[in-house]
């Protein structure tokens, strides 16, 4: 009986991967967000359990079933497959996961010729039930079709690449939910909960694999649109931030003009905030803000300064420079986001973001002169 010892460490951890490849390569084919990806992920993780208690089980599927439990074959076997797959394309993944199966039918033909076969057509089946775990095209698990056309091409695909002849008809009732825990063909040790400790286990262990592809094929389908936006939110949720902290620099100063620089600021700023909502209707979006820890720093660190020198003669120079620096982030973020506009053909975006920069580049060249003329002097 094959196992463990047929094969050298790196060769095991690629054995005991290719159940999760399997499951990725269905996955890849044919993605359907995270509810998808937790039904077949359970899909794979029940036939792993299947596996490891039937006493029918082909040995080296056995074998793998039993030693993915173990923490630190796990672990192997996860890294070997973000390694793997990291950076690739949408479109390479099915193909890169279809030519590793090859791989290892190769690899067991050479080093567990006797149980190869079984072990080939258990990926088949593996595969398959990740295929039938959840119906594509329908809603909350209802209606579409059981398994999908570029499912069944690469079910087609699989069968060849492992050279197990036919490949199981994908759209043939499964002879077991992978929605329901097996049926075992021998007497369990362990009582049901232990089973469905060690199935979940499987699971997670799938689901870790397929969550680390998925979230590489969401990073490659995001576009400028999405990084536009998700500044723009940055910038959103900077300027409301700004607008409640103006009035307590303006209390802050000695000096009138700096005070009136900040009231009138303020103004700007709310006027600011207006265009800013009026871009996020243009995306069709309600305008909201993420958390900017850049412009929280910022804040943050000007009002430290505004503490350590508040009672010297430096103190309006110290709120001028915290101001300035505030200033200077929004023109950075103004003139990014004005260039995007301009790239995805937003004119009139492009209008009130421009218009937003040009009163920030005003304060900070009005805050220069403030500076130059009287502030800095006073602080020498």
């Amino acid at each position: 009986m094959a196992g463990k010892a047929n094969f050298t460490p790196e060769e095991w951890a690629r054995v005991v991967a290719s159940p999760m490849v399997a499951g990725m390569a269905i996955t890849a084919a044919d993605p359907s967000g995270l509810w998808g990806l937790l039904k077949e992920a359970m899909a794979s993780g029940w036939s792993l359990l299947d596996a490891k208690q039937s006493a029918s089980a082909n040995p080296l599927a056995k074998a793998v079933a039993e030693d993915i439990t173990t923490p630190e074959t796990r672990s192997a076997a996860r890294d070997r497959l973000q390694a793997q797959f990291k950076g690739a394309q949408i479109g390479d993944i099915k193909h890169k996961a279809v030519e590793e199966l090859r791989a290892v039918a190769a690899l067991v033909d050479a080093k567990a010729p006797e149980d190869a076969a079984g072990f080939k057509g258990w990926l088949q089946e593996v595969a398959r039930k990740a295929a039938e775990a959840g119906n594509e095209g329908g809603f909350m698990g209802f209606g579409g079709v059981a398994v999908s056309d570029a499912e069944k091409a690469t079910l087609a695909e699989i069968s060849s690449a492992l050279g197990a002849g036919s490949s199981p008809r994908p759209d043939r009732p499964s002879t077991a939910s992978p929605r329901r825990r097996p049926t075992p063909s021998a007497p369990r040790r362990h009582g049901k909960s232990a089973s469905r400790e060690e199935g979940n286990r499987s699971a997670l262990t799938q689901l870790e694999s397929l969550r680390t592809m998925e979230r590489a094929m969401a990073a490659k389908q995001k576009t400028l649109d999405d990084l536009f936006f998700h500044t723009l939110k940055d910038i959103y949720y900077a300027e409301r931030k700004i607008l409640k902290n103006l009035p307590r620099m303006a209390k802050a100063t000695e000096s009138g003009e700096l005070r009136q620089a900040f009231e009138t600021h303020r103004e700007e700023t709310q006027g600011q905030i207006e265009r800013i909502e009026q871009v996020f209707e243009m995306l069709g979006k309600r305008a909201s803000g993420k958390t900017c820890e850049a412009i929280n720093g910022i804040l943050e660190e000007g009002e430290s300064v505004m503490e350590d020198f508040g009672e010297s003669e430096a103190a309006d120079a110290a709120i001028l420079a915290a101001a300035q620096a505030v200033e200077h982030y929004e023109i950075v973020r103004y003139g990014t986001l004005k260039t995007w506009a301009q790239e995805l053909g937003m004119q009139d975006a492009v209008r009130l973001i421009d218009q937003n920069l040009q009163e920030e580049k005003k304060t900070d060249q009005l805050l220069t002169q403030l500076a130059e003329a009287r502030v800095n002097k006073k602080a020498a």
